[in-house]
């Protein structure tokens, strides 16, 4: 008799946690002892996710490094956490009307199958901008322009770069950049530089302009690949990641983009009707889909909130207090110094407009690219008056607006190096004006 009773006690609370955690939609099929794992970059809190993480990253083809950032940002790891918004849960869901309520998004599996659906679709809405989509995920297209989703992107990508870095061998604070762009995209394109040393830069590349400025190694493999997708022409892209020394040497690939694909199979039994429910309207196949209202919201208040619980607001290698298994401490391999050619000599600056485009606010944004040469190669650099980086070794970029339409930005640039400064004016015309 105690035996049944004991029995009953225990399928009973099996089925409560069945119904608190479904079945996952995929299950891992990799070969024994060898399971598919984050970047030792992240704590315990986000990697105790990543048998989550792996399946719905297989199915967007999506780098699960870049899902476990977006998880970093919006909710370090808490699955209960909520934006002041309403954003819910580990990638930081808004719960509308199509999508599962507040409590079904609290549910891990539930979360990521829908924060990775929406992250893969607005990087292919996009047209594979993970910096902008990152910003649109964020606030919503028309916010991608606004400090707080820029920075929220920047800040993204810097810690999935620091993941792939340590995938790499490389240290997460070591001197190296992060070059991301698309292959087979469109021509010219926008390239993206990030660096623990350096401020995010994004320019438009000009193969027939010589300039000092990072450019991807031609005939170097990838480091990663953030996503793999196709466009609404059908053809396929991929967003790809080198990681180089300053003047643009490729480190080795230590682990390929190919060895992140897992072998999934789906079982037979899926309970997962809710989580792959249509948007509100069907979408023919490579159309983009009607994501360009806001879909998620700033979580910067909840990310203040937990990093209070934490040691250090960076991930460190410390597993949380909760934690059953205690995860092992990987070996970092210092970044070799890297040697930096200074060709001494008379101060000068050069600097120049790189994309334009209007703004929603009637007004219009360009990308601006400054660099100094001579002095002692050591460059600070300012804007009417205003420091916008350094001290630092190689150029920059930087954003300006003009809330007039038709109206140019007029200001002056200067560069400081070796204790001298030298100056120079800007005049950009509007988009569609020739400068």
């Amino acid at each position: 008799m105690h035996a049944k009773r004991t029995t009953a006690i225990a399928i009973a609370f099996v089925a409560i946690v069945a119904f608190a955690y479904p079945i996952p939609v995929h299950q891992v099929r990799g070969s024994p002892g060898a399971p598919a794992t984050l970047s030792p970059y992240w704590t315990y809190n986000v990697s105790r996710w990543s048998d989550i993480i792996f399946p719905y990253a297989h199915e967007r083809r999506l780098d699960p490094d870049l899902i476990a950032a977006v998880i970093w940002k919006e909710s370090l790891g808490q699955p209960r956490a909520q934006g002041p918004a309403g954003a819910v849960g580990l990638m930081g869901v808004m719960p509308f009307e199509w999508r599962p309520d507040v409590e079904e998004l609290q549910n891990p599996w539930t979360n990521v199958a829908w924060g990775a659906r929406a992250l893969a679709y607005t990087i292919r809405d996009g047209q594979g901008d993970v910096f902008y989509a990152l910003a649109a995920y964020n606030g919503g297209w028309e916010k991608i322009s606004s400090r707080g989703p820029r920075q929220y992107a920047a800040d993204v990508l810097l810690h999935y770069a620091k993941a792939v870095a340590m995938r790499n061998d490389l240290s997460p604070e070591g001197n190296w950049i992060a070059i991301i762009a698309v292959e087979n995209g469109p021509y010219p394109q926008t390239i993206t530089v990030v660096s623990p040393r350096r401020p995010l830069a994004r320019y438009t590349e000009r193969p027939w302009i010589e300039a000092d400025i990072p450019t991807v190694p031609i005939g170097a493999a990838p480091h990663a690949t953030l996503i793999t997708f196709t466009d609404k022409y059908d053809r396929e892209h991929a967003v790809n990641m080198w990681l180089t020394t300053e003047n643009g040497v490729p480190f080795p690939v230590i682990v390929s983009p190919q060895s992140l694909v897992v072998d999934y199979v789906t079982p037979s039994t899926v309970l997962s009707a809710t989580i792959e429910s249509p948007l509100p309207f069907p979408q023919p196949v490579g159309t983009p889909l009607p994501t360009r209202t806001p879909v998620f919201t700033p979580t910067v208040d909840v990310e203040l909130t937990l990093t209070e619980t934490l040691s250090s607001p960076l991930p460190s290698l410390t597993p949380s207090p909760v934690a059953t298994v205690e995860a092992p401490t990987p070996t970092i391999v210092p970044t070799p110094p890297i040697s930096v050619t200074c060709e001494r000599g008379p101060l000068q600056i050069q600097i120049w407009p790189l994309e334009k485009h209007c703004a929603l606010d009637g007004g219009w944004d360009t990308t601006i690219f400054i660099s100094g040469q001579g002095g002692d190669c050591v460059y600070t650099y300012t804007w009417e008056g205003e420091i916008i980086g350094g001290p630092m070794t190689g150029p920059l970029t930087f954003p300006l607006h003009q809330t007039d339409r038709f109206g140019k930005i007029i200001g002056t640039a200067s560069v400081t190096s070796g204790g001298e400064t030298v100056s120079t004016s800007l005049f950009v015309n509007p988009p569609g004006v020739g400068d």
